[in-house]
């Protein structure tokens, strides 16, 4: 623990996402990670299936996330530490960090990848001046900075290669005509932190499940 906080970049988690249905035409969205456990041991997390995971917590579907790696440097200080009881899944304790609530057409809608979606938990992440970062960014010219890379789809991406891996010119191809991956030196720390004014911040994922915040402000948020 520093003064900015925790640092964090280059730790390995494992995350799960299970939804269920709440009420009328409403579905609820609980991810679960294990970071703070314990480091996601390969043997445990390669046992886990989705189909266990659904008979386990009576969910509609479930998402394996993982494993994946902190691009974050640090967590701030105001960032509390997980207190929900920790579940265990086939021996892996996970937590229950954030239960997103959505109706139906909400959820449909917010389906696929390069979608903003708001991610109501309270964080503070810090990119530190200094360090290397990378960005989706979009042709409004609104910057998504990597908060968290997958190996489910490339086993060998690590904090070290992510720009001779994503930064080649033919690593996506799913992504929206007009954006752009861009690799960048801060001349500044980068704090992304939950505006409590609307409960939430922005995130989204690429096609490898790497997953991005939004820089800026979350409040007059219009689309991307």
């Amino acid at each position: 623990m520093t003064s900015k906080g925790r640092h964090v970049k280059g730790q390995r988690y494992g995350e799960i996402r299970a939804a269920r249905a709440n009420g009328f035409a409403k579905v609820s969205v609980s991810v679960f990670s294990t970071f703070g456990l314990n480091e996601c041991p390969q043997h445990q997390w390669a046992t886990i299936t989705e189909d266990a995971v659904i008979k386990q917590l009576g969910s509609r579907n479930a998402v394996i996330n993982g494993p994946r790696l902190w691009m974050v440097d640090y967590f701030g200080p105001s960032m509390i530490s997980e207190t929900e009881t920790p579940v265990a899944f086939n021996g892996l304790e996970m937590r229950n960090i954030a239960t997103i609530n959505l109706s139906l057409m909400q959820a449909m809608t917010l389906r696929g990848n390069y979608t903003a979606r708001p991610m109501p938990r309270m964080v503070e992440f810090i990119w530190e001046a200094g360090s290397q970062a990378h960005f989706l960014v979009t042709p409004k010219g609104l910057l998504f900075i990597l908060q968290s890379i997958s190996q489910k789809h490339l086993p060998l991406l690590n904090v070290d290669n992510v720009q001779e891996i994503l930064g080649n010119t033919n690593a996506f191809k799913e992504i929206p005509k007009g954006w752009k991956f861009d690799t960048r030196l801060l001349q500044n720390d980068v704090i992304v932190k939950t505006d409590a004014s609307v409960g939430h911040f922005l995130g989204l994922q690429d096609e490898f499940d790497n997953t991005y915040v939004l820089v800026g402000d979350v409040a007059s948020f219009s689309g991307v």
